[in-house]
């Protein structure tokens, strides 16, 4: 493995987590947009909707170099000069790599979320002994992440025997 492809790897994991935080940005964003909508307070809703459609540029672009076009990254920054070895040797089997690389998304996961969820969940407490709106749809939202986490790190072996068949049957 050399350090250019290296590198390209981590960018590209590097963009698919930012993929998953971006779908939670852009729930935000909605949830940001739904509260600066106030009748006669036109000035807070162009300002909500001016950053927000900056914000999501930025994450656009930033997905669009991690996915697409990580050698443009790797140039710019100089992540693979400087190396003593043109080769890394890693006899590492590809399921292990995969098994790791799903733990650590899955664990990601769950350390991004499961603060937020204990949060929603007691604001849903605190504002429904009060009889106020209750943020169900965080609580929902931070629930399946949760889940999504704890699936990817305690079903890892079952997620590398499925990808690792899919490309088995793919393969000639």
């Amino acid at each position: 493995m050399t350090p250019h492809s290296f590198f390209l790897i981590f960018i590209k994991l590097l963009g698919v987590y930012l993929l998953w935080q971006a779908i939670t940005l852009v729930l935000n964003v909605i949830g940001t947009i739904g509260v600066a909508v106030q009748p006669g307070e036109n000035d807070i809703l162009i300002l909500a909707i001016t950053t927000s459609a900056g914000i999501i540029a930025l994450v656009v672009i930033a997905l669009r170099l991690c996915l697409f076009r990580p050698d443009i990254i790797i140039n710019k920054l100089a992540l693979d000069q400087g190396f003593k070895e043109e080769r890394f040797e890693i006899n590492i089997h590809r399921s292990t790599v995969l098994t790791l690389a799903v733990i650590v998304t899955g664990a990601l996961i769950l350390v991004d979320s499961v603060p937020s969820l204990c949060h929603y969940f007691l604001a849903y407490v605190k504002e429904s002994k009060f009889n106020g709106s209750s943020p169900k749809i965080y609580l929902g939202l931070y629930t399946v992440k949760s889940l999504i986490g704890y699936l990817l790190v305690s079903n890892n072996r079952r997620i590398v025997a499925l990808i690792e068949q899919r490309r088995a049957n793919r393969v000639p």
